[in-house]
């Protein structure tokens, strides 16, 4: 989880696959965390791991570091951030 200028971020491993998910609420401080305030989920195409996700973000750019599914490979991806 990342929250900046007002946005937060939230990245996941799927509970049944290896895909890294990632989402975002762009108002935090006026949202209800309902599902309406949500932008919708977005994957990173190539990313697979065996555990949780972290995140960084600068400005609409998302970057990710995840460690490998199947080794102590560690990887970073940068995606655009989903948007509403």
């Amino acid at each position: 989880m990342k929250v900046t200028g007002g946005t937060l971020y939230l990245a996941w491993k799927g509970a049944n696959t290896s895909k890294v998910f990632f989402d975002q609420v762009n108002d935090l401080a006026g949202s209800s965390l309902s599902p309406s305030s949500w932008s919708p989920q977005a994957t990173l195409p190539n990313a697979l791991t065996s555990t949780t996700p972290a995140l960084g973000v600068s400005g609409t750019t998302l970057d990710a570091v995840y460690k490998g599914r199947t080794s102590d490979t560690v990887y970073h991806e940068t995606a655009t951030t989903p948007q509403s």
